[in-house]
């Protein structure tokens, strides 16, 4: 299909970049891959199955973030020990625990507080962990604790986080659509939910968007924080159906991290179970 030149100026006006491929070439479901690598510095961080990719697929929405910062008070390696993470589920496991003073701030929230630990630039991760071990935080934890308002202050925080080094791949399209965004995923005969995308469709039943994914991986150690994360939709057209006055925050049971940039602004937002 001839992708409309009004749609593209609307994407590369939001500076996105517009590739024009065919997905039947394998060179250029490779390019989308290689895309990819660049973007997140790691080479087969998708493959072409994960892209999900059919025969009536028309266009496809790829975002990426990159975040790698240092702490601003980097941990010593040497004051990592095993210590024990509590599972929501009740087990144990033991696992590596980094370990660092800083003055900082934090919020009391009743139930659960949230403690801050800085990165470089003016960067920072707030994490969100109950006061209690036999509390949940899923359970604890309002739907609008990223904006709720309580007093901060500040003071001493021995700070024990578990290192990290996970990754997950999912589907978000019932996530978006939970927001309010649901027009474009929606499959019905005879209608085109993307817009003046096409100036000459070769499929007549409909087009929409069939599902939008994700995979992620996070790591944090003793030098910083690395987060690399694909986003991406594919776009179907059919023609059939589809401690001394200080705060002591261990994070040794299941937490809410999200990493902000200078202005608060959440970049990511995660959970830790196990």
């Amino acid at each position: 299909s001839d992708i409309s030149q009004q749609f593209l100026t609307g994407l590369t006006n939001r500076r996105a970049e517009a590739y024009s491929m065919s997905y039947d070439l394998d060179k250029d479901i490779n390019n989308i891959l290689k895309w990819i690598d660049e973007s997140v510095n790691e080479n087969g961080f998708l493959s072409r199955d994960d892209l999900d990719i059919d025969r009536y697929t028309f266009m496809m929405f790829v975002s990426s973030l990159y975040f790698d910062n240092s702490w601003s008070n980097k941990y010593v390696a040497k004051n990592t020990k095993n210590d024990t993470f509590h599972l929501s589920n009740g087990e144990t496991v033991t696992t590596k625990f980094m370990n660092h003073v800083i003055h900082n701030e934090y919020r009391d929230f009743g139930d659960y507080i949230s403690v801050k630990d800085d990165y470089r630039y003016g960067y920072y991760v707030e994490y969100f962990v109950p006061k209690k071990l036999e509390d949940n935080i899923f359970n604890v934890l309002p739907n609008d604790f990223l904006t709720k308002e309580v007093e901060v202050k500040r003071a001493p925080i021995s700070l024990s986080v578990p290192k990290l080094d996970m990754t997950c791949k999912s589907d978000i399209t019932d996530v978006i659509k939970g927001t309010g965004i649901q027009k474009m995923y929606k499959y019905e005969r005879g209608h085109h939910y993307i817009d003046n995308a096409c100036e000459t469709p070769n499929f007549e039943d409909a087009s929409y968007v069939k599902c939008t994914k994700q995979k992620t991986s996070v790591s944090f150690d003793e030098d910083g924080t690395v987060v690399k994360s694909i986003t991406f939709s594919v776009a179907n057209g059919t023609d059939s159906m589809p401690f001394n006055n200080g705060y002591q925050v261990t994070l040794n049971q299941p937490f809410i991290y999200c990493i902000k940039d200078r202005d608060g602004l959440p970049l990511v937002l995660g959970a830790v179970n196990n």
